[in-house]
């Protein structure tokens, strides 16, 4: 599983540059390979951003002092990654509690990245990718 993991990681991380709610073409090549039921663990990887790097620059020549830029970088961040994976999350709370649609066995949002760990079969990764088709993020 670990392994499985890591090669679906680095093929996203690869192709940081696909297309909105598609496979990126390596996890895609593995979902191919694999039956409907069997499970994978992915990264969702939201395409919305803080700009952090400007953020902390702005912060810094107003000479805020650290502790504000660590709280105002740290908002940001959470409100970005809010905002952007209100409705994916949605959608995943309903399959895991829905035992009839499922497929959808965890998740774990995280804020810093912008990201979505999702553990799931085939099926329900191909019907979630095709729900959210256009909601910019990169499985």
């Amino acid at each position: 599983m670990k392994k499985t993991f890591v090669t679906v990681l680095l093929a996203l991380l690869a192709c940081s540059a696909a297309q909105a709610g598609v496979l990126s073409p390596g996890l895609a090549a593995q979902m191919d390979k694999m039956g409907d039921h069997e499970e994978l663990k992915v990264l969702v990887v939201m395409k919305d951003r803080a700009d952090v790097r400007a953020m902390d620059k702005n912060l810094h020549n107003q000479a805020v002092s650290l502790a504000v830029r660590h709280q105002t970088v740290v908002s940001s961040l959470t409100d970005v990654a809010t905002a952007s994976q209100r409705d994916i999350l949605a959608q995943l709370t309903l399959r895991q509690a829905d035992k009839a649609a499922g497929g959808v066995r965890g998740f774990t949002p995280h804020w810093i990245v912008n990201s979505i760990v999702l553990v799931a079969d085939v099926a329900a990764i191909r019907e979630i990718v095709l729900i959210h088709e256009g909601a910019h993020q990169t499985f």
